[in-house]
């Protein structure tokens, strides 16, 4: 899907090109399109990847702006190995941009399609329960913070490579 996404983002009048700054981050390439906003690669000052949520034009001066920020400050109190980690806050050129741990993977979505292929009936109820019981730690700490996810779906969930199911874009 990435290969098919302009790497050229319009921001604020402004041109993005893979090699630019985002405030302290480096963009590298567009990695998903959203409703609401433009999820790209992008590094570090430590040159490790992460990955940057930048909202789109027509969201700037709605409530989807405030929601925007609200879920980076709700999330930002969030530390869990099944929630995904957001980092930082900022703008560029009016668009404000949440920076986030990248996770290496596929979403739910591309995995529950996967196990089609799995001959095994018991091996498909054994990685579903696994996956269910990392979204159940997940969603516990995330009420115990008073927290509640409002997009629960599965393309908003991923599966990093190690084949834990970290939960992603709340909606708030």
């Amino acid at each position: 899907m990435a290969d098919e996404i302009d790497p050229i983002l319009q921001v604020g009048g402004l041109k993005l090109q893979p090699g630019d700054r985002i405030g302290s981050w480096v963009y590298v390439k567009p990695v998903g399109v959203g409703g609401m906003a433009t999820v790209v690669l992008g590094r570090d000052p430590n040159n490790d990847l992460v990955a940057i949520k930048i909202l789109k034009a027509n969201r700037i001066g709605t409530t989807a702006a405030k929601r925007f920020q609200r879920e980076f400050r709700a999330l930002s109190r969030v530390r869990h190995p099944n929630v995904i980690r957001v980092d930082a806050f900022g703008d560029i050129h009016g668009h404000p941009f949440i920076v986030m741990e990248y996770v290496e993977g596929r979403d739910l979505h591309q995995v529950i399609r996967s196990f089609r292929h799995l001959e095994d009936p018991r091996e498909r109820w054994k990685r579903s329960e696994e996956i269910l019981v990392d979204l159940c730690r997940a969603l516990s700490h995330v009420h115990q913070k008073g927290l509640v996810h409002r997009d629960l779906k599965p393309s908003n969930v991923l599966i990093n490579q190690e084949g834990s199911a970290l939960l992603t874009d709340f909606g708030i």
